[in-house]
């Protein structure tokens, strides 16, 4: 232990202290005590203190901050005493840079024992490090400076420093004759805290130049840089300094106030890096705009073109970090600090950057223009003085001055989670290489593994793809995992934080980077951003009018104009004409706090209401490709309206307003296009069990209709005839002649699915008669389609193909696309039963064409599995497997289980071709159980296309399977999913006609 060692005890409770100062002392020990943390600074900052000791619970900070704080610029030993005897408290106070802890009460002689073994082990790692490394001296005219000894002599007589002079001076001697910026200075000897506290600085500049200096009124050794920081010159460079020289170059200036190179890489970036610098190079393009919501990663993405660009500019790049700059009359003479231009209390500043630039090609980044956006003409002006300049500005909001590039900085890239990749695919993608690298960097053990990569993945996608984002949820990896992480994004914003030194308020937050974009906007974009809030999903500049109808729409549209220039909302693309937006979802959370969505549902009601029966009409009457993909769009809201009109608390059996049910009775048709039929069922059996006090004849029939159509897709047969018959109820001539004929036909088309062909003859005909006396061209070519069907499995081939070539041709002169794709459809099939296979895959490949652009996952379905027989009738057994476990995908998604049985059958085929019985037998007991269960007997084209495909001691064999056991529901959804993942079909064919062994 080094004599006379100097000690510091910071212990707030002063009974605890008397006692410890008392025993250093009976050590021999030099002690200094203090209370609080900020007077021990003042102690530590002032004296050559060889150990801290400091109690873990302080008044006025938190100990483990103090102790990562004085870990950043110096290695003193540093004793913790607390009471908790936690080993978990303890390792994070070792983590933090505490080199050993003491729990209370202690005995004094294994208090004294841990101080002697600290002060031991610093001592000896000095000697260990002198004896290792020469002490070398620094010679600076009559000073000579050793840093190993901590030596300073001028003209041979010793100078003392104290422990920060003596750390001030470290740094200037690591980087000789580089300006070194007061934040950095204050960084590396303070701390981060004090990174904006220039007191500290300059108070003991002033002290090292009395100790250092010839003339501390005129300082040679360690020069100012007016408004930037300063610069320590070695000898040689103290005489070139004193010689005259030519006006410095930009380049000169450069290497004063160039941006820090980026301590990370750039992850995920590689594209907009590229970009961004083939759009700077462009001889035309002079001013470019970098923006992007907060949180995007505008700064990071800056300093690395920097750095990327120092060889294209040959007179240099500057970075401007305009953070702390709030005035915009104020930019002016920031440029010309930056730009190494001494201020000389004038007010042309401009005119003196002009002059110092003139046709120096040169590069300035401007960072964080948002605060400062009044002073956009002085970025003009500097442009038209200096015709070889270029800025890059990041802002999130646009200049908006003629000659302006934008480049929007989208969030990074993300997985789809309903289709990820293998794991090593999935760790490539930026977001997710992102969060892990972060993650690490607080825990080294911390890696991606097939069991949190889809976790990792979700969060990513919960988070937008924000870095910002990201690395706060990443931060706390130390101390929770991945799925830990997930289940507390439910308030994001508030878990969104991490006190990091080096950062601003609006950087430790994702609420603060939020929150800093919207105090920019106007007072009314501020009201037009809290109203759009209410849009689950996208949304279009027609709905958002719809909120303000008393407002100018020109108005309001500007106000969109501007959140979109402000990248508080999103401009989307769409293959209509009409205006898409969005927003994010962190940045519609920290909306809903301010306002939330309900206040704002009344007027969207309406909007609704009529938009829908507007898709209703399009439905059955045109091409509704258009108006499916924009009601998927805005089915997030309008779900949302619905909940809030039927109240998503209120118990069953609660009136329902009238509008939620013409809401519903217009929107069912969407649910089933596009194959929405669990969530549609459960919002219609809410109406139906509500009471219908107020609600027309006519309305709770369109309700019932689309119960039962919804039902029948599932293959609910009891509770689609239930709703069907309900609109039949006498006096039939009370309901509306479209709706009965309706009912009629969907009656028919539950008896063919039963197999009871006759009976669907008979009332698909009275629908058919009803329709057309009503001139209804939809439904009679509906109607014409399962005739055909009916027909077909009575034997009727001829029949068959003429009605759905009928059927076929109404639907093309209505143009309704997903009625034309259905009845391709069902042409195909019956193709296929007459065994023309080319024309058949003809139609079907039409079919699945048609309805895959509207997005008809049930249609879809029906086609593929037709389509996967004509492809085993030609043998193309690999075809014919993709095309059957897709469907049986679909099917499964939307609970179609007769289109389930269906695919299982056509799975069945392809194995028993394959020789494979085990799992042939596996899916045909899985289509025959399934059958049973919802009354849906294996139709008889179908069962002929099965005879002419195996050979009959297969089709035996198969039989005889359904005779063991039955499968129960809970294996039949094991089957499934194992016919989903099970490996694709490799293997040759074999002869469907000889018996296998």
């Amino acid at each position: 232990m080094p004599p006379q060692a100097a000690t510091l005890v910071l212990q707030p409770d002063l009974t605890l202290q008397t006692l410890m100062v008392r025993v250093l002392k009976t050590a021999s020990l030099i002690v200094f005590k203090a209370a609080t943390a900020r007077a021990a600074l003042e102690i530590y900052e002032r004296e050559s203190i060889d150990l801290l000791i400091l109690d873990h619970n302080l008044p006025d900070r938190d100990a483990l901050d103090l102790c990562a704080a004085i870990r950043q610029s110096s290695a003193v030993p540093l004793l913790m005493v607390g009471a908790t005897s936690d080993a978990y408290t303890r390792s994070m106070a070792i983590d933090q840079g505490i080199d050993d802890y003491l729990v209370t009460p202690f005995h004094e002689v294994e208090f004294l024992a841990r101080v002697r073994a600290l002060l031991r082990r610093s001592s000896g790692q000095l000697a260990g490090d002198r004896d290792a490394q020469a002490a070398v001296a620094i010679q600076c005219g009559s000073l000579e400076i050793n840093c190993i000894e901590r030596r300073v002599l001028n003209s041979g007589q010793p100078i003392h420093l104290t422990k920060t002079e003596w750390a001030l001076l470290s740094v200037f001697l690591q980087h000789p004759g580089q300006i070194l910026t007061h934040r950095m200075l204050l960084q590396q000897v303070w701390g981060k805290t004090y990174s904006d506290d220039r007191n500290y600085l300059h108070a003991y500049i002033r002290r090292l130049r009395c100790k250092l200096e010839d003339d501390p009124a005129q300082p040679q050794l360690i020069r100012s840089e007016s408004g930037i920081g300063y610069r320590f010159l070695r000898l040689e460079e103290r005489a070139r300094a004193s010689q005259p020289k030519a006006r410095q170059s930009a380049t000169q200036h450069l290497l004063a106030v160039n941006h820090q190179l980026p301590l990370t890489s750039l992850i995920g970036r590689d594209h907009e890096v590229a970009s961004l610098s083939a759009l700077l190079l462009k001889p035309d393009v002079r001013l470019v705009t970098l923006t992007g919501v907060g949180g995007s990663g505008k700064t990071c993405l800056a300093g690395h073109l920097a750095a990327r660009l120092r060889s294209e500019f040959v007179d240099g790049v500057i970075f401007v970090a305009l953070d702390s700059l709030t005035d915009p009359q104020r930019l002016p003479a920031t440029l010309a600090r930056a730009a190494g231009i001494h201020d000389r209390g004038d007010d042309q500043p401009l005119e003196r950057i002009a002059s110092l630039i003139s046709d120096q090609r040169m590069l300035i980044i401007l960072d964080n223009f948002e605060q400062v956006l009044a002073a956009a003409p002085c970025v003009n002006q500097v442009l038209q003085a200096c015709p070889n300049l270029k800025i890059l500005i990041t802002s999130r909001i646009l200049l908006g001055i003629y000659g302006e590039h934008q480049f929007a900085l989208p969030p990074m890239g993300l997985p789809d989670l309903q289709h990820l990749p293998t794991l090593e695919q999935i760790a490539a993608i930026p977001a997710i290489e992102l969060f892990v690298r972060r993650a690490q960097a607080v825990e080294p053990t911390f890696g991606i593994n097939s069991d949190n990569a889809p976790i990792i993945a979700e969060i990513c996608v919960r988070l937008d793809g924000l870095p910002l984002a990201m690395e706060l949820a990443a931060v706390h990896s130390k101390f929770y995992s991945p799925q830990d992480i997930l289940q507390r994004l439910g308030k994001r914003l508030d878990f969104l934080q991490h006190s990091g030194l080096d950062r601003s308020a609006r950087q430790n937050s994702l609420r603060g980077a939020i929150e800093w974009s919207y105090d920019l906007l106007s007072e009314y974009e501020r009201v037009i951003f809290l109203g759009i809030a209410v849009f689950e999903g996208c949304f279009t500049c027609e709905a958002a009018l719809a909120l303000w109808p008393d407002d100018d729409p020109a108005v309001v549209e500007r106000a969109l104009q501007g959140l979109v220039n402000a990248s508080m909302l999103q401009r989307e693309s769409g293959h209509d004409e009409l205006a898409w937006f969005g927003m994010l979802h962190t940045i519609r959370q920290y909306a809903l706090l301010r306002q939330p969505a309900e206040q704002l549902y009344p007027p969207l009601l309406e909007y609704y209401v009529r938009l829908v029966k507007q898709a209703e009409s399009a439905f059955l009457v045109s091409n509704h490709s258009s108006w499916l993909a924009r009601l998927e769009r805005e089915h997030p809201t309008i779900l949302a309206v619905l909940g809030w009109l039927c109240g998503d608390t209120t118990p069953r059996g609660r009136p329902v307003p009238l509008a939620a049910w013409e809401l519903c009775a217009a929107i069912w048709r969407f649910w089933y296009e596009h194959g929405h039929i669990n969530e549609g069922r459960a919002w219609l059996a809410r109406l139906q069990s509500a009471p219908t006090d107020g609600i027309g004849l006519m309305t709770r029939d369109q309700v019932a209709l689309g119960v039962g159509v919804l039902a029948f897709i599932q293959d609910d047969y009891v509770a689609a005839q239930a709703a069907f018959e309900q609109i039949l109820t006498p006096p039939r001539g009370d309901h509306d002649p479209s709706l009965v004929a309706q009912a009629l036909s969907n009656l028919g088309l539950l008896a063919y699915w039963q197999c009871r062909y006759s009976e669907a003859i008979e009332v698909l005909a009275e629908s058919l008669r009803l329709f057309q006396s009503l001139d209804d061209r939809y439904g009679i070519a509906g109607a014409l389609r399962y005739l055909g069907m009916a027909r077909l499995n009575q034997g009727d081939q001829r029949a068959a193909l003429a009605l759905l070539a009928d059927s076929l041709t109404w639907f093309q002169s209505l143009g309704s696309q997903s009625g034309i794709g259905s009845a391709m459809s069902f042409y195909g099939r019956a193709l296929l039963s007459c065994e023309d296979y080319q024309e058949a895959a003809h139609w079907l490949e039409q079919s699945m064409t048609t309805l895959a652009a509207l997005g008809n996952r049930p249609g879809l379905a029906r086609s593929q599995t037709y389509l996967g027989r004509v492809a085993l009738a030609q043998d193309d057994h690999v075809r014919a497997y993709e095309l059957l476990r897709n469907s049986l995908g679909l099917f499964h998604q939307v609970g179609d289980r007769e289109g389930i049985a269906t695919a299982l059958e056509g799975l069945a085929l392809v194995e028993a071709c394959q020789g494979c019985h085990n799992r042939a037998t596996a899916f045909y007991r899985g289509a025959v159980r399934l059958r049973a269960m919802i009354g849906a007997p294996l139709p008889p084209a179908d069962r002929k296309v099965i005879q002419r495909l195996l050979s009959p001691w297969t089709i035996q064999a198969l039989q005889r399977s359904t005779e063991l056991p039955a499968i129960v529901p809970s294996a039949l959804n094991d089957l499934i999913v194992w016919a989903l993942s099970s490996a694709d079909i490799v293997g040759p064919p074999i002869s469907r006609r000889s018996p296998q062994a």
